[in-house]
């Protein structure tokens, strides 16, 4: 294997390579030094994958020269973490892991010289100084957080820069069997990525609770009260210890405002889980075609000659839109006589009895719509915003 450096172009770098660390910066010098006699040169050449998802660990590398991308698997395919260069580590996840398997994939961007440490010889060093233990199970977690949002939708889109920025402002939160995270009417100030565990959604209503969809990890939840600025609209319950990501609300509009596709999918999801209802007034009106059938018009007497036609389809969903009903559970109550509806079409129906001004849905708040919507100049949003403000 050839490579554009020698093996021994380096010196004495291992020193400087381990301060340049935070977990190992905190280790006296004689720690370090002790580090640094077990460190051992190893090369790759471009494209060789130095670790792959699910191996064993038994090492972690410290790159001396070159560059190394870290991706994952996702169920869109491969997708990249981020980028490391020199100075910058990578293979300690795995070694601090309980199963001691390798998290993502590492291929060299280029060639790559690296001074490896084996897993025994980091464990013997770190059980001596504890406080560098912790600062690498940092450091360690919240790459694993990363790789966990890059796998949960909306967030597979976002770039490894952004994804760097918004998997800091996460914060995690435990949470037991039986605990309310959040009941109906309370004011929402962040959303969640569930992380491990499961929790319910229950709706209260006069007939009493309803348990409305069980949520597991890589779902996200409470993102409507946060886009809407209107209270929950269900009680949150842990059925299995969970673990989650809570994300505040300005930093959820500021993540909207940056990446579009991932303000595209939060929209849908609203959308998803709205119960629009039917606006009181609103008439339905049958007219014979010149055929002999019948078509369904929806009328608003408040509006003259405003008026709406139903498919088959679109007349089954406006029967069910009560405020009670979302998009899934909809689907789920057509009868399987007819053929099955998509999601989509009751979706694309409901948003359009919506926008029509027959139903009442949930509809973004002035932020949420700015930072979804197209790019605007600082004046457009100015004026959108005082448009707003004034109702207009």
């Amino acid at each position: 294997m050839d490579l554009p450096f020698p093996s021994n172009a380096f010196g004495d770098p291992q020193q400087r390579l381990l301060r340049g660390v935070p977990a190992f910066a905190a280790l006296p010098a004689v720690a370090r030094q002790e580090l640094a006699s077990h460190l051992t040169e190893t090369p790759f050449a471009k494209d060789t994958v130095i670790l792959d998802e699910g191996e064993l660990a038994d090492r972690l590398f410290l790159i001396e020269e070159g560059e190394v991308e870290v991706s994952i698997a996702t169920h869109e395919g491969r997708a990249p973490l981020c980028r490391l260069s020199e100075g910058e580590m990578f293979g300690e996840i795995g070694l601090l892991l309980p199963s001691r398997r390798r998290t993502a994939r590492v291929t060299a961007t280029k060639p790559v010289m690296t001074s490896a440490l084996r897993g025994s010889d980091l464990t013997h060093v770190l059980n001596k100084y504890p406080e560098a233990r912790g600062v690498l199970v940092e450091a360690a977690n919240q790459a694993l957080v990363r790789s966990f949002v890059k796998c949960t939708r909306p967030f597979e889109k976002l770039t490894p820069e952004r994804l760097q920025y918004f998997g800091q402002r996460l914060k995690a939160f435990e949470f037991p069997k039986g605990a309310v995270i959040f009941k109906q009417g309370d004011p929402g100030d962040a959303c969640y990525l569930i992380r491990r565990g499961s929790v319910d959604v229950i709706r209260e209503d006069p007939s009493g609770s309803h348990p409305v969809a069980r949520l597991e990890a890589g779902d996200i939840v409470g993102e409507s009260a946060l886009l809407t600025s209107t209270p929950r609209d269900a009680t949150l319950v842990v059925v299995e210890p969970v673990l989650m990501l809570a994300l505040r609300r300005d930093d959820l509009i500021e993540t909207l405002d940056q990446d579009k596709r991932v303000a595209n999918h939060m929209v849908e999801l609203m959308h998803q889980r709205d119960r629009p209802k039917a606006r009181e007034g609103i008439t339905l009106q049958p007219r014979p075609t010149a055929v002999g059938d019948t078509i369904w018009v929806l009328a608003d007497p408040t509006r003259f000659g405003v008026y709406h036609q139903l498919s088959s389809v679109g007349l089954f969903v406006w029967k069910l839109m009560d405020g009670t009903h979302n998009v899934n559970e909809i689907v789920g109550k057509h009868p399987s006589e007819r053929g099955p509806i998509s999601a989509e079409e009751v979706a694309r129906i409901m948003a359009e009895l919506v926008q029509a001004g027959f139903a009442i849905g949930r509809q973004l708040d002035t932020d949420a719509a700015l930072a979804a919507g197209p790019h605007l100049r600082w004046w457009e949003r100015l004026w959108r915003r005082l448009m707003a403000f004034i109702g207009a």
